[in-house]
This record gives C-alpha cells, structure tokens and sequence, in this order.
C-alpha cells in the first residue's frame, strides 16, 4: 500500500527541495554578496508551486513508468533507473518547448540551471527514498 504514494512523495519532496538547491546555487554563484532577507525567502515559496506545475506532466509520467515497471517485476534498480531517465526528459522539454510558448521567450543558458536542478532534485529523491516506508 505504501509503496502506491511512493511516486506521489518523490514528486512533493522533490518540489519542496528543488527552490532550495536553486537558492544555493544562486547564494554560491554570488558568493561575496551573500545576505540572507526575506525577500530571499518569498524567491523559495514562490518557486514551489512554479515547480509543482511544471513538475506535474512528470509525475505523472513517473508514476505509469514506476507502476508499469513495479508490475513487470523488474529490479529496483530498474524500477528507479528508469523512471528518473524519462522524468529527466520531460523536465527538459517542459522548459524548452511548453514554457517559452506561454512566456513568449525561450531560455538561455543561465536559465538551464533550472530543469538541471529539478531534474537533479527528482533524481536524489528517488535514490534516496526507500519506496517501502
């Protein structure tokens, strides 16, 4: 039963997790002006339901993966692998083709930091969360 919400906790973990490593990133790119203010941490609330909306096409996506997979029988490793491979795809084409149609431009490379970390958050999620707990 547990293992039914797994697909569910990596995508809320994940949207949860993702502003924070993208405000690091940010705090370590600018690293001798660093303060912390609280407009620093509004950046990181807004950015979570950003994240769960573009994250969203990719839970579901990893969820039939991780269902499909888990009836088949394969490994967990496989079962792990996979999913976060295809969810990494759609990450990608969700900030390069969905999202600049509705912005009206497309990212440069400075804005490739984002799918990398949401991708990257959704990856660690996976390895790191025991699907049985």
């Amino acid at each position: 039963m547990k293992e039914r919400y797994y697909p569910l906790q990596v995508w809320v973990i994940s949207i949860i997790v993702s502003p924070v490593i993208i405000y690091l990133h940010f705090l370590l790119e600018q690293l001798p002006a660093t303060d912390f203010n609280f407009s620093d941490l509004a950046f990181i609330i807004v950015l979570i339901p950003i994240g769960g909306v573009i994250l969203l096409p990719a839970f579901l996506v990893y969820s039939f993966v991780f269902d499909f997979l888990s009836k088949k029988g394969y490994s967990l490793l496989i079962q792990k692998l996979i999913p976060v491979l295809v969810v990494s795809l759609i990450i990608f084409i969700s900030y390069y083709f969905i999202i600049p149609k509705i912005c009206g431009s497309f990212f440069g490379y400075k804005e490739m930091v984002f799918p990398i970390i949401y991708s990257l958050a959704f990856a660690l999620t996976t390895l790191f969360l025991n699907k049985n707990e």
